[in-house]
């Protein structure tokens, strides 16, 4: 039986999403990218992968990129944010109106707090949402992107600790 790909967004385009986007894509699951910055992402939309190396090598097929919110949650199962905790507000605010309670949005990192805080966002913009939110004790790789579109995979932890809502 052959398993059926998840679709994921993945917020945020610097070392931790490009990362995750490109690992996930890799393992045959359906991925959105999604950088507030257009140009950030912009070779990865138009060659339509993202390149690996190191511990983890290959490639990586985007379904999309965009720096539309709306465009990159659309339809998707699972929403990895890899952004700093200081942007969890602006990023809740801007996801808030196209969540749904289908959803998953995990935090990846998000141990100060942040499912608390995407949690209340949410309900007061779309007070009829309850997506799960889930906060990661850390982001999954040590990486960093060594061109856009390329990203070095240069460890992988083995435990990661979440707490969920």
């Amino acid at each position: 039986m052959q398993k059926k790909a998840i679709n994921f967004a993945v917020i945020g385009g610097g070392h931790g999403g490009q990362a995750l986007a490109a690992y996930l894509a890799y393992l045959g699951h359906n991925v959105n990218l999604y950088n507030r910055t257009f140009e950030r992402i912009k070779k990865i939309s138009e060659q339509g992968f993202i390149d690996m190396e190191g511990i983890i090598s290959g490639r990586g097929y985007i379904n999309l990129a965009t720096d539309d919110m709306e465009e990159a949650v659309r339809e998707t199962h699972t929403i990895m944010v890899a952004v700093p905790a200081n942007a969890h507000r602006h990023i809740a605010t801007l996801m808030a109106p196209y969540v749904s309670d289908e959803q998953y949005i995990v935090l990846n990192p998000g141990r100060t707090g942040g499912a608390l805080e995407f949690y209340n966002i949410i309900r007061n913009i779309n007070p009829e949402k309850n997506p799960c939110i889930v906060e990661a004790q850390t982001l999954m790789f040590a990486c960093r992107i060594i061109e856009e579109g390329k990203v070095a995979i240069l460890g992988r932890k083995n435990h990661v600790k979440v707490a969920a809502l």
